[in-house]
């Protein structure tokens, strides 16, 4: 159960965040700030590693035990409820 929870958290912190979360949470915030595609990727370069440092500060020992220790059943209210309080976080540093 441990293994499978630390699985889980590592690839959706290594692999799906860095390639999909992220470039389409600054494509998105972009476009909504009137910033072209450009402009965008810029913006993300310049911040995407302070953004990441803390979100693998945030989300991986949330993952781990949300994947580790709520049950299935729960899992996804779970992390979806934390997750709007990680936008909110989000969306004040960047």
């Amino acid at each position: 159960q441990t293994l499978s929870a630390m699985e889980r958290a590592l690839f959706s912190q290594f692999i799906v965040v860095p390639s999909t979360y992220y470039p389409l949470f600054f494509a998105t915030t972009g476009l909504l700030q009137g910033l072209s595609i450009r402009e965008s990727w810029i913006r993300g370069r310049k911040i995407f590693m302070s953004i990441y440092g803390r979100n693998l500060l945030f989300w991986l020992p949330v993952q781990f035990l949300v994947f580790g220790w709520v049950s299935e059943k729960y899992q996804i209210t779970t992390l979806s409820f934390i997750g709007l309080f990680w936008t909110v976080l989000l969306s004040l540093f960047a």
